[in-house]
């Protein structure tokens, strides 16, 4: 009986391990998600909102309102994340295309405080182009 537990309780273990390890992938990236999408809904105290308190600091929220006007996002696509486990930061890259049609590339950076993460630094702009 208890060579049959065994398999079952190390297949169940590795799922759960599995699972935990998707969720931290996905943190961060759910929070460049939400901030973009309420960019492309021009939501402009819901998109502010994900930004570190530091950031706020140096971007006040009428400088990223009139940002927000000039990249006028419409869709985007997240393709590379990459996250530091040991310094809590994770770095995103993709695209964004524009209502006008332009596409520019962006890149996140996340800094995790507690069990939260938040954008730290962005960029968006046409030399961060990159090709899927």
């Amino acid at each position: 009986m208890s060579k049959k537990i065994v398999p079952v309780i190390t297949i169940i273990l590795l799922a759960a391990f599995t699972l935990s390890c998707c969720g931290a992938f996905n943190a961060p990236k759910q929070v460049v998600k939400d901030h973009l999408d309420a960019w492309s809904d021009e939501d402009v105290v819901e998109a502010y909102s994900y930004f570190a308190r530091e950031l706020k600091e140096a971007i006040p929220i009428g400088d990223f309102a009139d940002q927000m006007e000039r990249v006028p996002v419409r869709s985007f696509k997240l393709s590379s994340i990459n996250i530091s486990g040991t310094k809590g930061t994770a770095e995103i890259e993709g695209t964004v295309t524009l209502r006008g049609g332009d596409r520019m590339g962006l890149r996140y950076e996340l800094m995790q405080k507690d069990d939260e993460w938040e954008i730290w630094g962005y960029n968006i702009h046409p030399d961060l182009l990159f090709e899927d």
